[in-house]
């Protein structure tokens, strides 16, 4: 995590590092706010990044796309020295996230890389794509159990971020759950 600190400017920090912002306006132009906290323990500390646009300013403008990436990057580690990183796509909707992941694994590449390349290796870490619908957050959060047996809230957290082979993961809960995730891979 050191490692990271000192090579990403703090431009690109939220001023907020607890909680998932995505402000916008909707297709209608209604303005929309999404808010996820993060949750964890003691002992695990991370990072969150924003890269907008601007931030890959090499890249020419007239290439649809080129420019995209998720909405944030966070970098998490625990007591352990392994870092986390979770590239995370908020959505309103459940329109496809898999571009703007896709385009954050190949930057945070290019970080481990450049890292290296001035001899500061970031040997063991994890990378995990994570998209959240606000839409079937909502959705999830307000199905009833069909018994009325009590439900395993562990396992509700659990079946809420199971990851694919790609290392991609439909998230369901209210909260972003830094410490389970972790704990999960």
């Amino acid at each position: 995590m050191a490692i990271i600190e000192e090579i990403l400017h703090s431009r690109y920090k939220p001023m907020e590092q607890n909680f998932l912002i995505e402000e916008n306006k909707d297709g209608k132009k209604q303005a929309f706010e999404m808010k996820y906290k993060i949750v964890k323990r003691p002992g695990i500390y991370h990072h969150l990044f924003r890269y907008e646009e601007d931030a890959l300013p090499f890249f020419d403008t007239g290439i649809s796309g080129l420019k995209k990436m998720c909405d944030f990057i966070l970098f998490a580690e625990d007591e352990r020295e392994i870092l986390y990183v979770f590239l995370i796509e908020l959505k309103l909707g459940t329109d496809s996230a898999m571009k703007q992941l896709n385009a954050a694994k190949e930057f945070v590449q290019f970080i481990i890389n450049s890292a290296l390349r001035v001899g500061k290796e970031i040997s063991d870490y994890k990378i995990r794509k994570i998209r959240i619908s606000d839409e079937k957050v909502q959705n999830y959060v307000s199905q009833k159990p069909k018994s009325k047996a009590k439900t395993n809230i562990g396992s509700k957290v659990e079946a809420s971020f199971i990851f694919d082979e790609n290392d991609y993961c439909e998230y369901r809960l209210k909260d972003f759950k830094l410490t389970a995730l972790i704990e999960h891979i």
